[in-house]
């Protein structure tokens, strides 16, 4: 097989067994380990911190690849729990329900903002201090991950309520 040749059948190879161009860096966080979708980008993540009560996150992700993304989950060694909750669902406050995905369409934007889609970090910790950046990871459809840093801001306060559980699948997008 000519040099050539070899560099046009390796890609083709490599396509066929799945392994994109992110492949590379999942692999090398452990054996098995899924990619981060391609084309995503958080951005403006930050959580407000009350005095009492939950702390609610607000951020931007960005879907610039050409397949929707899934998002199944968010976690952070900061919350006992977070959760995902749309304000403007018909119960608000104590007994709104709990989220447990959302799609970001390809090409498209959805925003995490005050009165909208929002997560909730239960019972934060002591890390959860103004002025200081917290880790949250987003988990996706088919076992990737992405984390990243939320500034944690001053707010007036907040609402508190243990939540029942519903799923949606189709998130507005900007």
């Amino acid at each position: 097989m000519t040099a050539f040749a070899g560099a046009l059948v390796l890609p083709a190879l490599a396509l066929a067994l799945g392994i994109a161009p992110g492949a590379r860096a999942a692999r090398s966080q452990g054996a098995g380990a899924a990619a981060t979708p391609p084309g995503l980008k958080v951005s403006d993540a930050w959580f407000g911190r009350p005095e009492k009560g939950p702390s609610l996150g607000f951020f931007t992700i960005a879907n610039a690849g050409p397949q929707p993304v899934l998002m199944t989950g968010w976690s952070s060694p900061a919350c006992k729990a977070i959760e995902f909750h749309e304000a403007s669902d018909i119960r608000e406050g104590p007994g709104a329900p709990v989220l447990t995905r959302v799609t970001v369409p390809p090409k498209q934007t959805l925003a995490f903002v005050h009165g909208g889609y929002h997560l909730t970090c239960r019972s934060p910790t002591d890390a959860v201090a103004v002025g200081k950046r917290i880790p949250v990871t987003i988990s996706f459809r088919g076992g990737g991950k992405l984390t990243t840093p939320f500034e944690v801001r001053a707010v007036a306060s907040s609402p508190a309520s243990p939540n029942p559980t519903r799923d949606t699948d189709g998130a507005k997008a900007q």
